[in-house]
């Protein structure tokens, strides 16, 4: 009878570390799943923000100020709850410790130890004559502390990995919430065409360095001008010289002065502020390129 029951203990035992085993390695495997789950959440994440920040940068400033203000708004609202997901995925990414079954040699060294402890009990029954004698069996003490320390590292790991579920079902539940008002902002800004960029739109985009450049080549052809216009006036004050000169000489002479020819017409200068042209001084200035 005694042998049979150690039959049926040593297979009970057996089973019993091959459950535990499973269960063991599931909850690894489990840690390893949500680890992956958490990266769909950052690349999730990594599309929204790139939406968002295309929508922000192409906006028309130019549209209506109540649906300008609608679409912030739809946007505040989804980043604010995008950001909540965003902190429990991240809570549910760092921060944790699992607990995992000892080396193989650590395991070895111990049923050693048992094995010499086991010696060193039946020498001391063997001295001191004991009647009830300790008894110490190492395979049976080494089935014991696996199974103890199985269950252990399942409870341990079962918890983190409940907990990190429930981040993960909290990011889940913010980023859905999310997306109602970023589909509400994405949806003003592609039928209320808000894109700047789009083709529909007749703007003008200026360009601060041709500007720029513009401004410097008015000012150099306004200085050309200028001086050329200061170095033709000098033959005209020698022309009045010596015309002078012939009027002292013709007085003296008592002869009349000849006729005064016409004064030639002086060119007109034009100053313009370098100012954005109108979208049909545009399509004509294309056209004659």
């Amino acid at each position: 009878v005694r042998r049979n029951y150690l039959i049926h203990l040593e297979m009970f035992v057996k089973e019993v570390e091959t459950l535990l085993s499973e269960i063991y390695f599931y909850e690894l495997e489990a840690r390893e799943k949500i680890f992956n789950r958490l990266q769909l959440n950052f690349a999730i994440y990594a599309s929204v923000v790139t939406i968002l920040a295309y929508m922000i940068r192409k906006t028309d400033y130019g549209s209506n100020c109540v649906i300008l203000t609608l679409f912030y708004v739809g946007i505040f609202a989804g980043s604010v709850l995008l950001s909540i997901s965003i902190y429990y995925t991240i809570k549910s990414l760092t921060g944790f410790e699992y607990r995992l079954f000892p080396c193989s040699q650590e395991i070895i060294e111990y049923k050693a130890k048992l094995k010499k402890y086991e010696r060193e009990i039946e020498e001391y029954n063997r001295e001191n004559k004991i009647s009830n004698q300790i008894k110490v069996d190492p395979n049976e003490r080494t089935n014991e502390f696996v199974i103890k320390i199985l269950a252990k590292c399942i409870d341990f790991n079962s918890k983190i990995n409940e907990y990190r579920k429930q981040g993960i079902k909290k990011s889940l539940w913010y980023m859905i919430r999310a997306t109602v008002p970023i589909t509400f902002s994405a949806l003003l800004f592609v039928v209320l065409d808000l894109d700047a960029s789009s083709p529909r739109k007749n703007m003008l985009i200026e360009d601060k360095n041709i500007a720029v450049q513009l401004d410097k080549l008015i000012s150099f052809i306004y200085t050309t001008l200028t001086h050329k216009q200061k170095e033709e006036e000098k033959p005209h004050m020698s022309n009045d010289s010596q015309n002078n000169q012939s009027n002292q000489s013709n007085k003296q002479t008592q002869t009349p002065p000849p006729p005064q020819p016409p004064q030639e017409p002086k060119w007109q200068i034009s100053t313009e502020d370098f100012k954005a042209p109108m979208p049909d001084k545009v399509k004509l200035l294309n056209e004659h390129k």
